[in-house]
């Protein structure tokens, strides 16, 4: 409980600190600039960053099916107003506070907080321009001198940023200070180092369409090895959740929307439980229990009010897709070894009925939930079940760095099966680790058998495949459950999978290649204008028009 405690207390003590906007005219009882603690400031940081990669995670999972999209055209799913949070939490509260944490270290005389501060606002600043593009940044964060910033082309921003992490990384190889209740790497400014390493890896990776990235680029930076990057579970970037119930809420969000009362209101995709199931013949995902937890396991019983779509006929052309639910009996499995699971399909944006209790919900990855042992029963008990919400928040893992690896090679005509097969296993292995507290000792636990027949069929896929690219990024994809950034990045640039569910709408519009804006930065901004829809791609993406459905 003494981790708990720590995120309690960080919560508890920077309530005052959540950003760096003042009045014009400073109470001296108030906390201002000059006497803005460091600590506070850095500890409120790490809650912000979480929050800015929340939201962009929240608002791609859907374009990206790793949950539904609920909205029938494209257009209609993310529209400005779902990004006002995003772009507030990073230009209002995240990067003024960094650029604070910078000038504080500097007059301190200490420079670890300088560099983990310049680490974050790089990755911020990176992750902006990945979802909409150009925006501001020379002339942002000025405050009541200039109220319309003008936007920076996308690769200024993406050399800026490369900038700082270089910046950061010269620092943290001979740091001075400490950092207090780091929320991420315990004051580690190793591990910071290795983070700042893997951002650079990742922003070559992302621009490989327009520049050719080398292997020797990246050991340069990692190392042969990999290991002066994220490398081992042990350095992953990740946001650790609490078990505190109220005043705050400490636990993972998909815990707390799901684990309460009334059930979730998430609707899982359709399509990845089914290609969890069902995707690879008689070889079942090991981490399906652990995603996934199923309420109901007999959805064939329910009526037209709360399953509407289990009494109509998949439109045609959704052959060769699950339709309605993902569950095995729809395919003809006599035995009904997967009914439950019952999510929503890609673009059903019809009403909701009242299936909260029935729905499957987030399970104990990552969202520190329930391992589905067959229970087949509700979750919506007050907090009580699973984990408890002591999730996590995956946001740079070393299984999706063996994947950019594995990408890049590729890409470059090399074989990446050895680097493919250990992203696989380690991130088999991660889900299980997480999720062997609460599976205890249930017989439905995947065993080492299990595990390595998964394995073998990825081996022979690739080996076997014409399109090794498909197979490779279908596991990242996998791999991938409860971070939508990362496959939104990765699909942009490989147009894989190869085969992803349609929308339910026969004519969903383009595919969503950057994001509309901010409502409120159109609005408030007169340099700013809205696109006129999301055909734009970014700097780095120069894949056809339609490559992506």
């Amino acid at each position: 409980m003494k981790i708990f405690n720590k995120y309690l207390v960080i919560l508890l003590l920077t309530i005052t600190f959540t950003s760096c906007e003042f009045d014009l005219l400073d109470s001296p009882n108030e906390v201002g600039p000059a006497n803005a603690n460091i600590d506070f400031l850095l500890a409120n940081s790490y809650l912000t960053f979480n929050g800015l990669m929340t939201g962009v995670s929240n608002n791609t999972m859907g374009v990206t099916r790793l949950v539904t999209m609920q909205a029938n055209v494209y257009t209609a799913d993310n529209g400005p107003q779902s990004w006002d949070g995003v772009w507030s939490n990073a230009y209002a509260g995240l990067i003024p506070d960094l650029d604070l944490v910078v000038i504080k270290a500097k007059e301190a005389g200490i420079t670890l907080p300088e560099g983990v501060a310049k680490v974050l606002k790089a990755y911020a600043m990176m992750t902006l321009v990945d979802i909409f593009g150009d925006i501001p940044y020379t002339e942002a964060f000025q405050g009541t001198s200039n109220f319309g910033p003008k936007a920076d082309k996308g690769a200024d921003i993406y050399l800026a940023a490369d900038k700082l992490l270089d910046e950061a990384r010269t620092i943290l190889a001979a740091p001075t200070g400490t950092l207090i209740n780091d929320l991420y790497y315990g004051g580690s400014a190793a591990k910071w180092l290795k983070l700042a390493n893997t951002l650079k890896v990742r922003g070559l990776i992302n621009q490989r369409l327009i520049k050719p990235v080398t292997q020797a680029q990246i050991d340069a930076i990692i190392g042969a090895d990999g290991a002066k990057g994220i490398a081992v579970p042990a350095d992953d970037f990740k946001f650790q959740y609490g078990s505190n119930r109220e005043a705050p809420d400490a636990r993972h969000p998909y815990y707390s929307d799901g684990y309460e009362n009334g059930g979730p209101g998430w609707y899982q995709s359709n399509f990845m439980m089914w290609t969890m199931i069902l995707g690879k013949g008689d070889i079942v995902d090991p981490r399906v229990r652990y995603y996934y937890y199923r309420q109901d396991c007999d959805e064939e019983s329910e009526d037209a009010f709360t399953l509407p779509c289990i009494f109509q006929n998949a439109p045609n052309h959704f052959d060769g897709f699950p339709f309605c639910t993902a569950s095995a009996d729809k395919f003809g499995d006599p035995g009904k070894k997967f009914v439950g699971y019952w999510g929503r399909d890609h673009g059903d944006g019809s009403g909701i009925p009242p299936d909260g209790l029935k729905k499957t919900a987030f399970g104990v990855y990552p969202a520190g939930g329930k391992f589905d042992a067959d229970n087949c029963a509700q979750v919506s008990n007050a907090g009580k079940d699973g984990l408890k919400g002591v999730g996590i928040n995956p946001i740079m893992m070393s299984s999706w760095v063996k994947f950019m690896l594995a990408e890049n090679t590729l890409g470059n005509g090399g074989d990446a099966s050895v680097l493919l097969e250990a992203a696989v296993k380690e991130s088999i292995k991660r889900v299980m680790d997480f999720g062997a507290a609460d599976a205890g000792t249930s017989t439905l636990k995947p065993t080492q058998a299990d595990v390595d027949a998964y394995v073998a069929k990825v081996k022979a896929d690739y080996a076997a495949s014409s399109d090794k690219m498909n197979v490779l990024i279908t596991e990242y994809w996998l791999d991938c459950f409860g971070n939508g950034i990362e496959p939104y990045n990765f699909i942009r640039r490989t147009c894989k999978p190869a085969k992803l569910q349609p929308t339910l709408d026969v004519d969903p519009g383009p595919f969503p290649r950057s994001q509309f804006y901010p409502g409120s930065y159109v609005s408030r901004n007169q340099n700013a204008s809205q696109k006129a829809n999301q055909t734009t791609p970014v700097f780095w993406d120069n894949n056809p028009a339609g490559c992506v459905k």
